[in-house]
């Protein structure tokens, strides 16, 4: 009987512990030390991984930092030059210390087509473009020393924008 009312107890405060938010921090911190050993073993060195819902971030044991999975449009010195592309849905951005990708789904041809034009202003020294098979690519930097590449996937409307400093 005494064995029973254990099990019970521990059913119980099991039960009232999981459904408190518990089980999903356990579940959170467990993601992150099995991330972070794949990491280490892959790279030879040190990281941190903090998982926050859809988003998570890797730190390097030089620092560096590595955010992936926000949905909002970066507001960090790579993209401030950016003309905002307000349309689609923002599906993941990928922010280091070096650069910014951004990928944006379900933006019309007509859309695009005139952001391009925004895009080609803003960044004009030294432009590459192709248009090939379904796929529309754009790099140039500015006076800012940003040189951003866009690129834009007619048949699914997606878009691929990165920006980092210009290397010389």
């Amino acid at each position: 009987m005494k064995k029973m009312c254990s099990v019970v107890l521990v059913l119980l405060v099991s039960t009232i512990l999981f459904g408190c938010g518990i089980k999903e921090k356990i579940e959170q911190e467990a993601s992150e030390a099995i991330t972070e050993k794949v990491l280490e073993k892959s790279s030879g060195g040190e990281v941190d991984v903090d998982i926050d819902g859809e988003n998570f971030a890797i730190t390097g044991e030089d620092g560096e930092k590595i955010e992936i999975g926000a949905t909002d449009w970066p507001d960090d010195e790579f993209f401030k030059d950016i003309p905002k592309l307000d349309a689609g849905s923002i599906a993941s951005t990928i922010a280091s210390d070096t650069g910014t990708m951004l990928v944006v789904n379900d933006v019309d041809a007509d859309t695009f087509s005139s952001y391009y034009e925004d895009i080609k202003s803003a960044f004009s020294q030294n432009p590459v473009e192709a248009n090939y098979e379904g796929l529309i690519t754009y790099s140039a930097s500015n006076e800012n020393g940003i040189t951003i590449s866009i690129n834009y996937t007619t048949e699914d409307g997606s878009v691929v924008i990165s920006a980092s400093k210009t290397t010389e």
